[in-house]
């Protein structure tokens, strides 16, 4: 396994980490590695904030990343209407309106199914969306997007601008 790690600015202890030519953000306070920089800010926001969060629910436990999210869940998880809809969790203070989404929940989360295997490496996941993104990003050769200015590649449009506003 090609493995090489660099600060992202001087001012940040966030370190890019390349593993097999994908490059992941690893965050400053535990293991867990991201993709882009924006998806470690909402792992940190989730994972590692204060209780004195802006976006904390005030009717249970809830944390938001955005204002939105949070007005969101408050129409739905506290509003009068939806309230006599609503599947609970009944191993953590999760609820949705879809008892699809607590299955899946159940199954993600507390029984940590990962039913989806890379045909190249062990990693598993438990969405096909996720495994698809994995291949892309670790296994895929050559990607559509080839910079001139290093030998970064990738597949994804998206992931080729990120890639020339951050280092190029």
């Amino acid at each position: 396994m090609d493995k090489k790690v660099i600060n992202t600015t001087q001012e940040s202890t966030n370190e890019l980490i390349k593993i097999n030519n994908s490059w992941f953000y690893k965050c400053e306070q535990c293991d867990h590695m991201a993709v882009t920089k924006s998806l470690l800010k909402i792992h940190a926001m989730l994972t590692h904030c204060d209780d004195d969060t802006p976006f904390l629910c005030s009717s249970c436990s809830y944390r938001a990343t955005t204002r939105a999210n949070l007005r969101r869940h408050e129409a739905v998880a506290h509003s009068e209407g939806n309230r006599s809809r609503l599947r609970s969790c009944p191993l953590c203070e999760y609820s949705s309106l879809r008892v699809t989404a607590l299955r899946t929940h159940i199954k993600e989360v507390h029984l940590k199914e990962k039913p989806h295997q890379c045909g190249e490496c062990p990693f598993r996941c438990s969405r096909t969306t996720d495994l698809k993104r994995h291949l892309v990003a670790c296994h895929e050769k050559k990607g559509a997007y080839q910079c001139t200015k290093c030998n970064y590649s990738t597949s994804t449009g998206s992931s080729f601008s990120k890639h020339c506003r951050n280092y190029h």
